[in-house]
Order: C-alpha cells, then sequence, then structure tokens
C-alpha cells in the first residue's frame, strides 16, 4: 500500500539533508544582511531608523536632582564652621523630550550639528517630594558679589542693598526656585538695570542648548552619535572600562577618565578652568573645573558628586558627603556592533565658591574659604529589556517551530478557547489580574486639555452690561491620573471596588499652545487641586459580569452620569462599540425629573426650564458654579445669547468612550489591544498559514519519495 519503512526514512533524511544544506547556506548570508542593515540604518541621515529616533527620542530621558540642604546655616555665618549637609532626593524631571532643531549635516567630516531644546517635566511619582519642598541653601545672589564686584567701594553700597532686603549667607527655597529661578530680594532693589532672577539652571524651559556637534558614522560607525564639540569646544570624553553583560547583551562600559577633572598639572587640556592661584593652590586642586568664564564671573565650580576623586581639601570643610564609584561615576554602556548606547548615566555636581568679604556683614565672619555644593544631578534612561541574543533567539524558533508543527492541527481551537478565557479573568479588578495592575496606576498616559474663554471686552461689559466677546485659546495639555488610586475596599456582594483617586496635574509644553504662563482676562475664581484627592468612587469590578468592568457607580454616595449605547464604529482596527452621554444627562427638570436636585431657584432656571446646563452651586460651597458641554452644545438657546464667539460642534464637544465588547478596554488603547490581544490571534493565523504551507511541501517531498521508491521496487 504505501513505500517501505527504508524509503520513508531514506525520505525524511533527503528532506533533513536539504534542509540542513539551506540552512548552511542562510546562517552565513543572513548575518551579512544583519550586518549590512546594520550598518545602513544607524547612520544619522534622513530616512534610517536611528536617525528618525535620534531626532525626537522614543525613550524616556530622565534628571533627577539631590540637594545638599544645610543643617547649620547661622552657625557657619557667624563662626565659619564646617557646614553640615544633608542630601534629599531624588527629585526627577522628565528632559529632552523635544526634538532636535536646526540639524545641519558636513559631508565633508560626517557631523551632524543641532540645538536641544530644553523642557523639563517632573514626575512626582518618581520622586522623593514636591517641587514645593524647602530647603536652606547658599544666597546665591549674596556669595557671588564679591566675585563680579571686587571693588570694596561697590561692596559697601551692596552690603547696605543685602541688609535692607533682609538677605544672608544662606536662604530658604523651593526647589522649583532653586532650580528654575526666582526674583532675588537684594538683587530688585539694585537701582540700575541688571538680571533680578536667579537659579541654577534659569533660564532653561523655551530655551535651547548647544550647538552640538556629532558624529554621523557615514564613514566609521563606531563613532555615531559622539560628540565632536559642544558651542564650538572639544567635549569631555570617555574612555573604554570594560566588557559586561547588559540583560543578555554584550556591551562596552564607557567611563570618565580621571585627567577629565584632573588638575592642569596633570592634564594641561584643564588649564583654561585654572582662573587664579590661591583658591586652586596653584593650580594643583584637582576633582573640580572652574567655569566661571561659561557663568559671565559667577563663581561656578562643576565636579562630580560628593566632590568623588577630589583634592580630600574640598571636602574637609563640609561635614556630610559620601562619596562612592557605584552611586557617583559617570558611565555609558554602548553596543558594539551598532553603537548604539543602551544605558547611560551622567552624573554631575554644581558647587559655588564663598569667600570672605569685610565689606559684606553676611560674610565677613568667614574665615576661609568654601566650595560649597548645591545639588548633584544624574541624567539617564533604564537599559531596555533586549531579551535573548541573536543566537538564543534562532536556537528557541527552532524548537518552537518544531513543537508547533507537531501540534498546529489542536493549536488553533485551544488557542482561541484560552484567548477568550484569560481575556475574561483578566480583565475583572481583583488583586493579580493585569486588568487590576494597570487600573490602580494607569500603564498610559492620561491627558486633560483645558481651552480657556479669553474675555476680550471687560470694561464695555462691566459699564454698558454688553454681550460678552470670549476668544477660545488652547489647547493647554496636562498629564493627570498617574498617581495610583488610595484606600482601595471590595464589595463581595455587590462585585464593586470603592477608591479614591489622588489629584496630581504635569503641565506638558509640547502639546500645549504657550505655557502656564499665559495671561487671559477671566472672571476671579481659585480651585485647589493638587495633592487633593477625588473620590470616593464606587466601580463595578466585573466579577459578575465582564461588561460592567469598571464602570462607576457612584461617585460621594450619588449615582453616577450614565452613558447609552450610540454605534458600533471601528477604531484602528478593532470594533468597538460607542457610548455617548443621553440627551436627558442635561436636560430639564421638566424633562428629567432626576435633574430637579440641580435647580436650586426659579428665576435663572424659567421656572426650571432651562436645558443644558447644570446647577451645582450645592456641591461647591454655594459657589455659583454651573456646568454644561462646551459651548454650550445641545442647550437653551437663551443661554449662549449674551456671549459672543461661541461656536457648539458635535465632533469637538460631545463625550464619548469607545469600549472593545470582549474585554470592555476604553480609553482608545488600540495599539495596545492590538498587540497584547489581537496580535496574538494574527500569530495563530499565521502560524497555521505556515503549518499549512509546510504541510504542503511535506506532502510533496513524500508523494516524490514515495513515487521514487514505487519506481525502484518495480524495477
Amino acid at each position: 500500500m504505501g513505500c517501505s519503512r527504508n524509503c520513508g526514512l531514506i525520505a525524511g533524511a533527503v528532506i533533513g539533508a536539504v534542509l540542513a544544506v539551506f540552512g548552511g547556506i542562510l546562517m552565513p548570508v543572513g548575518d551579512m544582511l544583519i550586518q549590512k542593515t546594520i550598518k545602513k540604518e544607524v547612520v544619522l541621515e534622513e530616512g534610517t531608523i536611528a536617525f528618525k529616533n535620534w531626532v525626537k527620542t522614543g525613550t524616556d530621558v530622565y534628571r533627577q536632582f539631590w540637594i545638599f540642604d544645610v543643617q547649620n546655616p547661622d552657625e557657619v555665618a557667624v563662626n565659619s564652621t564646617k557646614i553640615k549637609v544633608k542630601q534629599r532626593g531624588p527629585y526627577t524631571y522628565r528632559v529632552r523630550y523635544l526634538a532636535k532643531e536646526n540639524i545641519t549635516q558636513d559631508s565633508e567630516n560626517h557631523t551632524v550639528s543641532f540645538l536641544q531644546p530644553n523642557g523639563a517635566i517632573f514626575e512626582p511619582s518618581l520622586s522623593v517630594g514636591t517641587e514645593n519642598d524647602t530647603f536652606t541653601i547658599l544666597n546665591l545672589a549674596v556669595a557671588a558679589a564679591p566675585h563680579l564686584y571686587p571693588n570694596s567701594f561697590v561692596q559697601g553700597i551692596l552690603n547696605s542693598l543685602i541688609k535692607k532686603s533682609k538677605s544672608s549667607m544662606f536662604q530658604n527655597r523651593t526647589l522649583k526656585e532653586l532650580l528654575w529661578g526666582y526674583t532675588d530680594p537684594f538683587l530688585n532693589l539694585v537701582p540700575y538695570p541688571i538680571a533680578t532672577t536667579v537659579g541654577v539652571f534659569y533660564p532653561y524651559n523655551n530655551t535651547a542648548d548647544g550647538v552640538y556637534k556629532v558624529f554621523n558614522g557615514k564613514d566609521d560607525i563606531s563613532k555615531v552619535a559622539i560628540i565632536d564639540t559642544y558651542k564650538g569646544k572639544k567635549s569631555v570624553y570617555a574612555e573604554f572600562a570594560a566588557e559586561m553583560n547588559l540583560k543578555g547583551i554584550p556591551v562596552y562600559r564607557f567611563t570618565l577618565p580621571s585627567l577629565a577633572f584632573a588638575s592642569p598639572s596633570e592634564n594641561p587640556d584643564n588649564h583654561c578652568f585654572c582662573t587664579e592661584q590661591i583658591i586652586s593652590k596653584n593650580c594643583t586642586l584637582y576633582g573640580v573645573l572652574d567655569i566661571s568664564k561659561c557663568k559671565e564671573g559667577k563663581p561656578v565650580y562643576i565636579s562630580l558628586p560628593h566632590f568623588l576623586h577630589g583634592s580630600p581639601e574640598l571636602a574637609e570643610p563640609i561635614e556630610g558627603l559620601s562619596p562612592n564609584e557605584e552611586e557617583h561615576r559617570t558611565y555609558l554602556d554602548v553596543e558594539p556592533i551598532t553603537g548604539f548606547t543602551l544605558r547611560f548615566a551622567k552624573r554631575l555636581q554644581i558647587n559655588i565658591l564663598v569667600k570672605p568679604a569685610k565689606k559684606i556683614e553676611a560674610l565677613k565672619n568667614l574665615k576661609h574659604n568654601y566650595i560649597v555644593p548645591i545639588l548633584w544631578l544624574n541624567e539617564n534612561f533604564p537599559a531596555r529589556n533586549m531579551g535573548c541574543n541573536r543566537n538564543c533567539g534562532l536556537i528557541t524558533g527552532a524548537v518552537i517551530g518544531a513543537v508547533v508543527a507537531l501540534f498546529g492541527g489542536i493549536l488553533m481551537p485551544v488557542g482561541d478557547m484560552l484567548i477568550e478565557k484569560t481575556v475574561k479573568k483578566e480583565s475583572v479588578l481583583e488583586e493579580g489580574t493585569i486588568a487590576f495592575k494597570n487600573w490602580v496606576k494607569a500603564g498610559a498616559n492620561v491627558y486633560r486639555q483645558f481651552w480657556i474663554f479669553d474675555v476680550q471686552n471687560p470694561e464695555e461689559v462691566a459699564v454698558n452690561s454688553s454681550k460678552i466677546k470670549v476668544k477660545q485659546r488652547g489647547p493647554y495639555t496636562y498629564r493627570v491620573r498617574y498617581l495610583a488610586k488610595d484606600i482601595i475596599t471590595r464589595d463581595s456582594k455587590t462585585h464593586t471596588i470603592s477608591f479614591l483617586q489622588p489629584k496630581g496635574a504635569i503641565f506638558e509644553p509640547s502639546l500645549s499652545v504657550g505655557t502656564e504662563n499665559d495671561t487671559f482676562t477671566v472672571l476671579n475664581l481659585a480651585v485647589a487641586y493638587n495633592n487633593t484627592a477625588d473620590g470616593v468612587y464606587k466601580v463595578f469590578n466585573g466579577k459578575d459580569d465582564i461588561s460592567k468592568v469598571a464602570r462607576i457607580d457612584t461617585y460621594k454616595g450619588k449615582k453616577s452620569f450614565y452613558a447609552v449605547f450610540g454605534a458600533e464604529i471601528n477604531l484602528k482596527g478593532i470594533p468597538v462599540y460607542r457610548f455617548v452621554l443621553p440627551p436627558r444627562v442635561f436636560a430639564s427638570p421638566l424633562q428629567n425629573p432626576d435633574n430637579h436636585c440641580f435647580c436650586t431657584e426659579k428665576i435663572i432656571s424659567k421656572d426650571c426650564t432651562l436645558y443644558g446646563v447644570l446647577d451645582i452651586s450645592k456641591c461647591k460651597e454655594g459657589k455659583p458654579v454651573y456646568i454644561s458641554r462646551p459651548h454650550f452644545l445641545h442647550a437653551s438657546p437663551e443661554i449662549a445669547e449674551p456671549i459672543e464667539g461661541l461656536s457648539p460642534n458635535e465632533e469637538e464637544h460631545s463625550t464619548y468612550l469607545d469600549v472593545e465588547p470582549t474585554a470592555t478596554i476604553g480609553d482608545e488603547k488600540a495599539e495596545k489591544f492590538r498587540n497584547q490581544v489581537t496580535g496574538k490571534i494574527n500569530l495563530l493565523g499565521l502560524v497555521e498559514m505556515i503549518l499549512m504551507s509546510v504541510g504542503a511541501v511535506m506532502f510533496i517531498a513524500f508523494t516524490i519519495s514515495y513515487c521514487a521508491c514505487r519506481l525502484k521496487n518495480a524495477k
């Protein structure tokens, strides 16, 4: 009835041999193609993957700050004792999120020049406190005065202004003031035009750093993205330290050499950082660089954190420092084939020199010079999770392929069943599920956009009671709901969860038309937000009915607004149900009796017939607050009649939510859903096609072998 067992074995051996031959050919070809693709795509030029990700980084870069909080300011100012400091931090900001600007290519020396726009967004969840935390630090303006104005007569005048402003050697400042700037009371009294705003990084937001010039890697892939010059000067360089393993990937670690902060006697390249002979001890002091020339004469010194690898006399007058190689060194880990930096930590300390000044009372009791640490920073991005190396991936793929080929016919129906079962299980809001983890603290960014109605004719309205002319300005965007839900309690009987939602709002400049300092003409009002909590919310956990998961049952003990089914739509390839607010939500009490509590008087509400607005003054301690849809969409015509400049639009001003009907995933998480769930289904479909193809090839090979065997037997 068929080929003998020996023929079958021969056929299998032939197929195996063919596959082995192809494998032997394809491996070096694959290596060659990979190398060629890498060399092409990592060059910093228009159209490459590297260029796209370099212009605007897809990885979050963070800058962490640790502040040196002075514990004994009065003792130092009076007795010139050791300065006792306590390190507080980290306080974390997201930086380098704006695209590079003014990008110019130089084809002759294979470099790219650019400006890096500055921006910093505070990250509360990665910080030990808030931007309003207060520190005792050196008074930057007072400390700089004798350096900028060495003349004793001028110092006498400055002393009178320092005393008049009640300034001293030390001051209390918030984190936000220290980093980004504050109006100094002493400088504010100077009778001629000078800059009165002081801050370690002032100005920062809405400025640009550079010009940088980096190698594009066109002639040498190992130099890609390495800085050639910064502001026309050669940059600090790193040197090879060791080969390391980073999450399964071999990398080269580069560190700052000891010569980077060496004295000019050890490293002649640093001669420009030695500007005088006394403090530098005839240019033998090492571990700090005097950058006052770059700071308009202000006595700013940079070093490694805690004066790591610095001259012992630097730390001698400071108590509370603990230099540590692991925590305070600067390094970068580079993948050797592509030249990509997979992890880095750029650490630096900012110090201010303060010295005795007999004409300035705040400094006259000092007996020696201090190089006072203000803060240190760590700019970094975490290592990406790269997984297995290439060989591991190929071997694993081969094994999985063999197993799938064997059980392919079984996996398809089982896979569908498992996915459906997993979705239902993991969507319930209870400890241990994926849904609960992402619900407690949202993994996706949630934004709140504001459009402000800027009044154009305030005086005309106040005098003549004319129509109010408004101009909508926005959006101004804040990231919200980034804090984990608090005080979570479960009710197994009603299948609900109660919680508080801590409030926080982080301004997003890149998603806004202006800054937080933009000015508007509006009515006076004040609302507390940050460091408060919203709720109590009570939501369904979906244990008894998956379609109700995360749906709000009550808010502050009252039934919440509800949404009704609007239509089935397609959201980025995913079929979803769109739910909208029904007209009854903002209807008058005559149309919707549930709204009777929002009608608190008869005149403005026109005997409770006005619709489109709800009077929530009872919830606002009697303040006359009304809520509505934007631009009074679907409201009584008389509401918008005295306002000029409104344009209600269903598309822009309606409220809706799009829900995936199987897993009840909202918030338009289309890509994530497709990758995590739909992607699995598509993958199984692809596997089925591959299995069918492999099966067809093997069937043909078997048929040929079978016929060959039959022919041989016939002979």
